[in-house]
C-alpha cells in the first residue's frame, strides 16, 4: 500500500538495468577492454576478451560480462561524453553566443513547424518549413524505440538539418510544443540526448560559420492554443501510419523504461495472488472504476489518497486488510470475546457489513468514497469500538 516494491523485484531491477550504465562509462573504464569490440568504445581488447570468443563458446559462458554485453547489442549508442562539440572554449553557446535571439519575420527566414507521435513503438515526425505565409517544403521522419522526449528531440534535429540546406535562408525559427526537449540541447553535462545535441550543434556550427548573420530562435507554442499552422502539421501526423521495422535497437532510455516496465507488470500479476497479498484484502477501484494495481511512482496507488493523515491511513489499512478491530478479527484471534455486529442483526461483526448498513449507500468499492466513508465515520476499524454517526 506505501507504494514500496518486494525487495527481490527490486534487487531484480537493479540487476537488468545497471548493464546499460556501461555505456556511459569513458573507454578507459578496465570492462570496455572485456566486451566485443562492437561495443568497446575502440578500447584494445584484452587477450581474453568476448571478441575473442568463438561462437560456441559465447553460448556456453553465463557471467556478468556475458550479459553487458548482450544487452549493449539491443541499444544504440547514445553518449559520447568527449565529443569535441562537448569540450570547453568550444561549446556552441560560447562561440556563437549572439546567434541566439528574436528576429523579425522577413523573407530569408525559414520558420519550422513540428510534431511528433510515437505508435507501436514507431516515433514519427513531421515538419513543416514556412518562408512568410507558404509552405516551401515538407519532411517526414521515423526512427522506433525511443521515449516521447527522444522523439520530440528527434524532430527538431531533422527539422534543422533540412533547413540548413535550404536556399537563401539566415534565420530559422523552430517552432515547438516541446520546451522542456527543446532545453535539452543545451545542456552539456552527460545526459541521454547527447547524440541529438551533438549532431544539431554541427549542423549550426556549419550554418553559422556560412554567414555571421546567420540566427536561430526557438518559440514554444502548447497544442492547446491550437495555432492553425500547428494544428496542420498535427492533423498529418494522426493521419499517417508507418509499419515498424524489426528487428530494432533500442534507445538507452527505452531499455531501462522496458525492463522498469516489466518488472512492474510482474509485480502486479504477483499481487493478483490471494496467497501473495493475502485472502483479506480488499479489491477498490479508482476514479475511473478500474482496479487498482501497485506502483512505486506518484506516492503509490494508494497512499496519494489518505496519506496525509496518519489516523485516517491507519483506519484505511486495518479496513483493506481485514486486519481490525471487529467480530471476524476477534473470532480468529480472540474468540473469547464478544463476536457479534453492534446492530444486533449478524453474528459475526464482518467488514462489508460495516460499509453498506449506514442509510447512505456510495460506490463503497471505490477508494475515494471509501476514504470519504471513514472521514465520516472516524471511529470505524479504529482500535475502539465506536458507532456510526
Amino acid at each position: 500500500m506505501a507504494g514500496l516494491i518486494p525487495i527481490y523485484f527490486h534487487l531484480d531491477n537493479i540487476n537488468s538495468c545497471h548493464h546499460l550504465h556501461v555505456v556511459s562509462l569513458p573507454k578507459q573504464y578496465a570492462i570496455n577492454f572485456l566486451l566485443d569490440k562492437n561495443y568497446s568504445k575502440r578500447a584494445v581488447p584484452y587477450h581474453m576478451a568476448i571478441t575473442y570468443l568463438t561462437p560456441k563458446q559465447h553460448l556456453k559462458i553465463k557471467s556478468s560480462i556475458m550479459n553487458t554485453n548482450n544487452h549493449l547489442n539491443k541499444v544504440f549508442p547514445f553518449f559520447d561524453s568527449l565529443n569535441k562539440e562537448l569540450s570547453l572554449g568550444f561549446y556552441l553557446v560560447d562561440t556563437f553566443s549572439n546567434y541566439f535571439e528574436d528576429s523579425l519575420i522577413n523573407q530569408n527566414m525559414v520558420l519550422i513547424i513540428s510534431d511528433t507521435s510515437i505508435k507501436n513503438n514507431v516515433a514519427t515526425s513531421i515538419s513543416h518549413f514556412y518562408r512568410g505565409q507558404e509552405i516551401i517544403t515538407k519532411s517526414v521522419h521515423h526512427t522506433m524505440n525511443i521515449i516521447s522526449t527522444e522523439a520530440e528531440l528527434f524532430a527538431i534535429r531533422c527539422g534543422i538539418n533540412c533547413a540548413i540546406h535550404l536556399q537563401n535562408v539566415e534565420c530559422i525559427i523552430v517552432i515547438t510544443d516541446a520546451t522542456p526537449a527543446a532545453k535539452q540541447i543545451f545542456d552539456i553535462s552527460m545526459h541521454l540526448y547527447q547524440l541529438h545535441s551533438i549532431t544539431i550543434f554541427k549542423d549550426l556550427r556549419g550554418f553559422f560559420n556560412k554567414n555571421p548573420n546567420n540566427l536561430i530562435d526557438f518559440w514554444d507554442c502548447l497544442e492547446s492554443v491550437k495555432w492553425s499552422p500547428h494544428t496542420l502539421v498535427n492533423r498529418e501526423l494522426k493521419h499517417l501510419q508507418i509499419d515498424p521495422i524489426l528487428p530494432s535497437k533500442s534507445s538507452w532510455e527505452f531499455n531501462r523504461k522496458k525492463e522498469c516496465d516489466f518488472i512492474i507488470n510482474k509485480w502486479q500479476m504477483y499481487f493478483q495472488a490471494s496467497e501473495y497479498r493475502g485472502k483479506n484484502f480488499m479489491d477498490l477501484n479508482d476514479d475511473n472504476n478500474q482496479h487498482i494495481h501497485p506502483t512505486y511512482t506518484k506516492e503509490g496507488a494508494w497512499l496519494k489518497h489518505f496519506g496525509l493523515s496518519n489516523s485516517l491511513c491507519a483506519h484505511i489499512t486495518r479496513l483493506i486488510i481485514n486486519h481490525a478491530p471487529i467480530g471476524k478479527y476477534r473470532l480468529r484471534f480472540f474468540p473469547k470475546e464478544s463476536i457479534a455486529c453492534l446492530c444486533g442483526n449478524y453474528p459475526i461483526e464482518m467488514r462489508r457489513h460495516i460499509l453498506f448498513k449506514k442509510s447512505w449507500n456510495p460506490k463503497r468499492e471505490s477508494l475515494k468514497d471509501i476514504t470519504m466513508f471513514l472521514e465520516f465515520n472516524p471511529g470505524a476499524f479504529c482500535l475502539q469500538d465506536s458507532i456510526l454517526v
